[in-house]
């Protein structure tokens, strides 16, 4: 980040850059030899399952229920039993489906189990040089914004140059 001064650069390649390796396990191309625009996660935090899906499941419940009634009234046990696992089965993606109060829950992109951890070590790391440099601990935590996208940010007013 301190080599690109402004420039949002995206966690996964904040992590490629450390381990060596892509975030995701795909072999990294460079997108803008191609002239490709870069899209990082598709669907995002969508939801687990969205209405339609829920409405779906909601049906095949109802029918599994009737195809048991009637395996239940013939005395049909091997069937009863595999209608119920079945059941068991959709209702419990039915409810992992839900958050609190009812509410479709949001699936959590790779992205997003990536934002964490990154900003996390960076933050860390900020805090130990500023334990052994304050003024310099002080500037990166001021100039240094993480997220999805990670950025070095030094104010204009004071530019800084940096020896490799």
């Amino acid at each position: 980040m301190l080599a690109r001064p402004g420039q949002r650069i995206h966690v996964y390649d904040l992590i490629e850059a450390v381990e060596g390796s892509a975030a995701n396990g795909k072999t990294t191309i460079r997108p803008e030899a191609e002239d490709l625009e870069i899209v990082r996660e598709v669907g995002g935090n969508g939801p687990a399952i969205d209405g339609r899906a829920r409405s779906e499941y909601r049906t095949i419940l109802r029918d599994l229920q009737a195809e048991l009634d009637e395996a239940e009234r013939m005395n049909d046990l091997g069937r009863s039993e595999r209608l119920s696992t079945e059941i068991e089965m959709v209702s419990q993606e039915l409810t992992e489906s839900l958050g609190l109060g009812g509410r479709a829950r949001a699936a959590s992109g790779s992205a997003e189990r990536a934002r964490g951890p990154v900003g996390k070590s960076i933050r860390s790391v900020v805090e130990k040089i500023r334990l052994e440099h304050p003024a310099l601990g002080r500037h990166f935590a001021t100039a240094i914004s993480t997220g999805y996208f990670c950025a070095y940010q030094p104010d204009p007013d004071r530019p800084i140059s940096w020896q490799f």
